[in-house]
């Protein structure tokens, strides 16, 4: 798992690189299944680890197919140290989805003011709307 997650090599690589280090011979099947085991057994505890916000956010969204249809999978990052805060898979790109991530966003400063860097995309005008006195807007 160092291999693939850490140092971030391919599937085949960390193949190559689990054989010559502990003479092993596994398929990128197998490494694939143990992260995705892995991503499941942590992803209850990930929402309880204490994130060192910068108070910048950015956010945006990108459409991506999950199960053969498209969907707006929304992203919000730390500015500074540019890890994932939240996410949030919408069928629509519309205010109650950008509402959606925002109060995910919210919940994790809790209650602390932020900047919201965006991408000047109305639905984010409008969301924001409902929590001035938490959020200062930036448009890049």
């Amino acid at each position: 798992m160092d291999f693939y997650i850490g140092l971030g090599l391919s599937l085949q690589q960390t193949v190559q690189a689990i054989k010559l280090t502990w003479q092993v011979s596994l398929s990128k099947e197998i490494i694939q299944k143990w992260t995705v085991s892995l991503a499941a057994k942590l992803a209850p505890l990930i929402p309880k680890l204490p994130l060192p916000l910068s108070g910048i956010v950015a956010i945006d969204e990108t459409y991506i197919r999950v199960k053969g249809k498209w969907h707006y999978l929304f992203t919000a990052i730390d500015g500074k140290h540019g890890f994932v805060i939240t996410q949030h898979l919408s069928k629509h790109r519309d205010a109650k989805a950008a509402l959606t991530i925002l109060q995910r966003i919210i919940k994790q400063y809790d209650g602390k003011k932020f900047t919201l860097i965006t991408d000047k995309a109305p639905i984010y005008e409008v969301a924001v709307h409902a929590a001035e006195e938490i959020i200062t807007l930036q448009h890049i």
